[in-house]
Protein backbone atom coordinates (compact mmCIF):
# COMPACT_ATOMS: atom_id res chain seq x y z
CA UNK A 1 0.00 0.00 0.00
CA UNK A 2 2.97 2.18 1.07
CA UNK A 3 4.42 1.67 -2.74
CA UNK A 4 1.22 3.12 -4.46
CA UNK A 5 1.12 6.15 -2.16
CA UNK A 6 4.63 6.81 -2.84
CA UNK A 7 4.06 6.54 -6.51
CA UNK A 8 1.24 8.93 -6.03
CA UNK A 9 3.12 11.50 -4.07
CA UNK A 10 6.65 11.19 -7.07
CA UNK A 11 3.68 11.42 -10.21
CA UNK A 12 2.96 14.88 -8.55
CA UNK A 13 6.21 16.07 -7.94
CA UNK A 14 7.39 15.19 -11.44
CA UNK A 15 6.12 17.87 -13.39
CA UNK A 16 5.50 17.99 -17.26
CA UNK A 17 8.63 19.98 -18.90
CA UNK A 18 5.72 21.59 -20.87
CA UNK A 19 4.05 22.69 -17.50
CA UNK A 20 7.54 23.55 -16.00
CA UNK A 21 8.18 25.84 -18.94
CA UNK A 22 5.10 27.32 -18.96
CA UNK A 23 5.84 28.26 -15.18
CA UNK A 24 8.92 29.33 -15.96
CA UNK A 25 7.88 31.81 -18.25
CA UNK A 26 5.00 33.51 -16.16
CA UNK A 27 7.59 33.76 -13.09
CA UNK A 28 10.40 34.99 -15.61
CA UNK A 29 10.18 38.84 -14.69
CA UNK A 30 11.38 41.35 -16.89
CA UNK A 31 9.53 44.93 -15.98
CA UNK A 32 8.03 46.26 -19.25
CA UNK A 33 9.90 49.31 -20.27
CA UNK A 34 7.96 52.54 -20.20
CA UNK A 35 6.16 53.95 -23.61
CA UNK A 36 8.12 56.49 -23.70
CA UNK A 37 6.32 58.91 -26.23
CA UNK A 38 8.34 61.80 -25.31
CA UNK A 39 11.54 59.81 -25.51
CA UNK A 40 10.80 58.69 -28.89
CA UNK A 41 9.61 61.92 -30.73
CA UNK A 42 13.15 63.56 -28.96
CA UNK A 43 14.75 60.81 -30.67
CA UNK A 44 12.94 60.71 -33.89
CA UNK A 45 14.04 64.20 -34.47
CA UNK A 46 17.58 63.69 -33.22
CA UNK A 47 18.26 60.87 -36.09
CA UNK A 48 16.89 63.19 -38.50
CA UNK A 49 18.20 66.18 -37.36
CA UNK A 50 21.84 65.30 -36.37
CA UNK A 51 22.07 62.62 -38.41
CA UNK A 52 20.29 63.31 -41.62
CA UNK A 53 18.50 59.52 -41.12
CA UNK A 54 14.98 59.18 -42.67
CA UNK A 55 12.98 57.21 -40.65
CA UNK A 56 10.12 55.18 -42.21
CA UNK A 57 7.57 52.46 -41.28
CA UNK A 58 8.34 49.33 -43.15
CA UNK A 59 11.09 46.84 -42.91
CA UNK A 60 11.18 43.40 -44.67
CA UNK A 61 9.44 40.09 -42.86
CA UNK A 62 11.12 39.14 -39.49
CA UNK A 63 12.99 42.47 -38.78
CA UNK A 64 11.81 45.17 -36.46
CA UNK A 65 14.28 47.76 -37.48
CA UNK A 66 17.26 48.28 -40.58
CA UNK A 67 19.15 50.86 -41.25
CA UNK A 68 20.54 51.39 -44.71
CA UNK A 69 23.37 54.18 -45.46
CA UNK A 70 23.14 54.75 -49.22
CA UNK A 71 19.94 55.82 -49.17
CA UNK A 72 20.23 56.88 -45.26
CA UNK A 73 17.42 55.28 -44.29
CA UNK A 74 16.04 53.71 -40.55
CA UNK A 75 13.56 51.64 -41.47
CA UNK A 76 10.82 50.46 -38.23
CA UNK A 77 8.26 47.63 -37.87
CA UNK A 78 5.09 49.34 -37.88
CA UNK A 79 3.69 47.02 -35.63
CA UNK A 80 6.01 48.28 -32.85
CA UNK A 81 4.54 49.74 -29.99
CA UNK A 82 6.10 52.98 -29.09
CA UNK A 83 8.79 51.51 -26.51
CA UNK A 84 9.53 48.75 -28.72
CA UNK A 85 10.17 51.61 -31.62
CA UNK A 86 12.41 53.98 -29.08
CA UNK A 87 14.52 50.58 -28.47
CA UNK A 88 15.01 49.71 -32.07
CA UNK A 89 15.63 53.05 -33.19
CA UNK A 90 18.26 53.33 -30.43
CA UNK A 91 19.31 50.34 -31.70
CA UNK A 92 19.35 51.00 -35.54
CA UNK A 93 20.73 54.63 -35.36
CA UNK A 94 23.59 53.19 -33.13
CA UNK A 95 24.46 50.99 -36.32
CA UNK A 96 25.16 54.51 -38.09
CA UNK A 97 27.54 55.49 -35.45
CA UNK A 98 29.56 52.34 -35.23
CA UNK A 99 33.31 52.00 -35.95
CA UNK A 100 33.89 50.85 -39.22
CA UNK A 101 34.81 47.25 -39.71
CA UNK A 102 33.05 45.64 -37.03
CA UNK A 103 31.89 41.90 -38.20
CA UNK A 104 27.89 40.69 -38.27
CA UNK A 105 28.53 39.94 -34.31
CA UNK A 106 30.31 42.63 -33.58
CA UNK A 107 27.92 45.19 -35.15
CA UNK A 108 24.96 43.68 -33.13
CA UNK A 109 27.06 44.06 -29.39
CA UNK A 110 28.19 47.44 -30.32
CA UNK A 111 24.37 48.45 -31.21
CA UNK A 112 22.57 46.71 -28.24
CA UNK A 113 24.72 47.87 -25.74
CA UNK A 114 24.37 51.72 -27.27
CA UNK A 115 20.57 50.89 -27.08
CA UNK A 116 20.80 49.53 -23.56
CA UNK A 117 22.56 52.88 -22.20
CA UNK A 118 19.68 54.96 -24.31
CA UNK A 119 17.16 53.01 -23.09
CA UNK A 120 18.46 52.36 -19.90
CA UNK A 121 15.62 49.53 -19.46
CA UNK A 122 17.17 46.19 -18.07
CA UNK A 123 19.83 44.59 -19.20
CA UNK A 124 18.36 40.66 -20.05
CA UNK A 125 16.32 41.29 -22.81
CA UNK A 126 19.46 43.02 -24.34
CA UNK A 127 21.76 39.49 -23.56
CA UNK A 128 18.27 37.49 -24.50
CA UNK A 129 18.67 39.14 -28.28
CA UNK A 130 22.72 38.87 -28.49
CA UNK A 131 22.24 35.40 -27.48
CA UNK A 132 19.84 34.33 -29.68
CA UNK A 133 22.19 36.25 -32.59
CA UNK A 134 25.11 34.56 -31.80
CA UNK A 135 26.66 37.18 -30.99
CA UNK A 136 29.19 35.78 -28.40
CA UNK A 137 32.24 36.25 -30.66
CA UNK A 138 31.31 39.96 -30.86
CA UNK A 139 31.50 39.92 -26.61
CA UNK A 140 34.63 41.52 -26.79
CA UNK A 141 33.06 44.90 -28.40
CA UNK A 142 32.22 45.91 -24.53
CA UNK A 143 35.74 46.26 -23.51
CA UNK A 144 37.46 47.24 -26.69
CA UNK A 145 34.92 49.67 -27.84
CA UNK A 146 34.04 50.81 -24.79
CA UNK A 147 34.44 55.14 -25.20
CA UNK A 148 32.73 54.20 -28.92
CA UNK A 149 29.73 53.14 -27.52
CA UNK A 150 29.45 55.26 -24.40
CA UNK A 151 29.77 58.12 -26.92
CA UNK A 152 27.30 56.84 -29.41
CA UNK A 153 24.95 56.72 -26.50
CA UNK A 154 25.29 60.45 -25.89
CA UNK A 155 25.02 61.18 -28.93
CA UNK A 156 21.82 60.04 -28.83
CA UNK A 157 20.97 61.20 -25.77
CA UNK A 158 21.58 58.61 -23.46
CA UNK A 159 24.22 58.22 -19.93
Amino acid sequence: MWHLILACALSFCQSDPLDKLAKEVASFDVPAPPERAEELARLEALVFRSLGMVIVDGVPEGLAGIATSHPRIIGLSPKLTPAQRYEVLAHEAAHVLQPEGLTVEEAEVFAEAVALLVTENDSRPYAKYLSWRGARSGLHVLKTYRREIQWAATVLGGR
